[in-house]
């Protein structure tokens, strides 16, 4: 430093530099002063590396334009600047063939943006460059250059360029620190805001993108889509969902965050999911999706990282709220089973309204929680609760539920003009698809349709006793209907050792008669039956000759205590057909 003008123009520098906790305001004045201390200085840029992007790029400058300067972002290596950032050494460029060589690599885009930014295609004769170093990073670089004949730099000018650099480098990072400081306060407090407003998910998940500047969105643990930071997003996430739901599905199942490379209608986007947890319980997954050159800076990370808790806080009630709804649900519905005329004024105070061509079907689920640990099943159970909520809330039919531990009764209440087969496919395949869901193993019966809310208790008691049903029976079936449970209904009850005596008192020598030679008697038997003992049709119904079931119905009454096919011995004979078949189930 060889002059007082120097001195004070470095002190001067540094009590700004160190007072003002504003990037913009340090760059402006770094530039300023080390233009008016620097004998020679006719333009100074100050460039700062965006880890981003991988380029660096022009933040505050002097004898440029900057409208045309701010487009000029330049790799490691390019030029003057990016030769001293990659070396991370300060570097005098003395003469003009020195400064030639120096920018002789600069893109052809950047040239052109350099010219019009000088005013004029020129090289400047002379120019120094000093990096900023933090901890052995280099965060930026310092650029001086001279367009005047008669001006070439010396290591002097080089030592006080540093000298200013290193100054600012004090009061870039604080400034830095300062912007991190506020946008953790401001992120922080935006999060809080929006939770305490109740303004629901989409509200949060609209705040957060706009916190981060991604696209983001949240999926339940089933995969549905809650909320999107927009409707672009909606889409793009629906469709995301549609063409890689094993991933999506693969994600929840993880406890700690994971991220994808995926396509969704021919663009590129790197997917991160981001666990939505509380007491253990996932409640779903909050996903950002990332276009081309974005990241996941550390605020953006702490900003969702607050936001996975506010999103779980509001699930948390959400799912409180179904809950407790429900609950009430399952009062009413009770009080209905036990006083059905007194109790349907409550049911009109509800969402449901009674028409007079109301008809009601109930449905008994039972949950099987065999060699299950009790933390294990209590979150299955609960899981099982929201799948069930979830699947009624979706279904175009008005239900009422009451939960009883591993039981569930569902009243469900249709207006429709429709015959009971029709209803009971409907609820059928509702049912399997809880079922295909549960993660154990689900046992669902189906009970008659009524017409008088009288009535409700007999379809309970239908339903209850198709579930008996399906615990005695291997069937290889989760749901069964009382229509289809036929005669078997009154097979319930009775001791199997009974039925077992009265169908083999009556068919038994068909049995093992079929059983030693292979032959199907017993099953002849049963369709000519069936059949009303039509013995065309029930030729027809065995695809057999008609003087095959002839001969089939001789050697039958040859093997039967009693040879008549008719009257009492037929129904009895019909009716030990259908216990056998029922204890083979079992």
């Amino acid at each position: 430093m060889n002059s007082e003008k120097g001195l004070r123009s470095l002190i001067k520098a540094t009590k700004v530099l160190t007072s003002t906790r504003d990037l913009d305001e340090v760059l402006n004045v770094l530039i300023n002063e080390v233009t008016h201390v620097i004998e020679g200085a006719d333009g100074a840029v100050f460039f700062i590396y965006d880890d981003k992007t991988n380029k660096l790029i022009p933040k505050s400058a002097a004898g440029f334009d900057m409208n045309y300067l701010k487009y000029i972002h330049l790799n490691p290596d390019e030029g003057m600047t990016g030769k001293t950032f990659t070396s991370k050494r300060p570097q005098v460029f003395t003469t003009e063939n020195d400064t030639s060589y120096g920018m002789s690599n600069i893109d052809t885009e950047n040239q052109k943006l350099y010219q019009k930014a000088l005013g004029k295609l020129q090289y400047p004769t002379s120019t120094i460059c000093a990096p900023l170093l933090s901890n052995k990073d280099c965060i930026g670089v310092l650029t001086i250059d001279s367009f005047s004949d008669n001006v070439h730099f010396t290591d002097l000018d080089l030592s006080l360029l540093q000298t200013f650099a290193n100054q600012a480098i004090i009061a870039i990072e604080n400034a830095k620190l300062f912007t991190q400081n506020n946008r953790s306060n401001h992120i922080h407090q935006e999060l809080t805001n929006v939770y305490i407003s109740q303004k629901g998910l989409p509200e949060i998940t609209s705040t957060l993108s706009t916190l981060i500047q991604k696209h983001v969105c949240v999926y339940n643990e089933f995969i549905d889509l809650l909320a999107a930071s927009s409707t672009e997003v909606n889409l793009l996430a629906g469709h995301a969902k549609s063409s890689h739901f094993s991933i999506f599905r693969k994600s929840f199942s993880k406890d700690t965050v994971s991220h994808k490379n995926i396509e969704v209608e021919g663009k590129a986007y790197e997917v991160y999911f981001f666990p939505i947890k509380a007491e253990q319980v996932k409640y779903g997954i909050l996903t950002i999706f990332l276009e081309e050159d974005q990241v996941l800076d550390p605020l953006d990370l702490f900003a969702v990282e607050q936001a996975t808790i506010v999103f779980a806080l509001e699930m948390m009630a959400q799912d409180r709220h179904i809950s407790d709804y429900f609950k009430y649900e399952g009062y009413i519905l009770e009080h209905l089973l036990e006083n059905p005329s007194d109790s349907i004024h409550q049911v009109a105070n509800t969402k449901f309204q009674i028409s007079q061509n109301q008809k009601y079907l109930f449905v008994y689920l039972e949950m099987s929680d065999r060699n299950l640990h009790f933390s294990e099943l209590k979150e299955i159970r609960q899981t099982f609760s929201r799948m069930i909520y979830r699947e009624l809330q979706y279904f175009k039919y008005k239900s009422l539920v009451a939960e009883h531990t591993s039981q569930y009764k569902i009243l469900f209440m249709i207006d429709e003009v429709m015959n009971e087969e029709e209803i009971v496919l409907i609820v059928t395949n509702l049912l399997n698809r809880i079922s295909d869901k549960g993660k154990l193993p689900v046992r669902c019966g189906i009970g008659r349709v009524f017409e008088q809310i009288e009535d409700l208790h007999l379809s309970l008691n239908d339903s209850i006793k198709c579930v008996e049903y399906l615990k005695k029976a291997d069937t290889g079936k989760s749901v069964y209907s009382y229509r289809d449970l036929g005669i078997k209904r009154f097979f319930l009850n009775l001791e199997e050792k009974e039925l077992h005596d009265f169908a083999y008192g009556q068919i038994g020598s068909l049995i093992e008669y079929d059983d030693m030679n292979q032959t199907e008697l017993l099953n002849t038997l049963k369709t000519y039956l069936e059949c009303n003992q039509n013995v065309t049709e029930t030729a027809a119904k065995c695809f057999v000759h008609l003087n095959t079931i002839k001969y089939r119905l001789e050697k039958i009454k040859k093997l039967l205590p009693r040879p008549e096919l008719k009257g009492k011995i037929a129904f009895d004979l019909l009716l030990s057909i259908y216990i056998y078949e029922y204890l083979q189930e079992k």
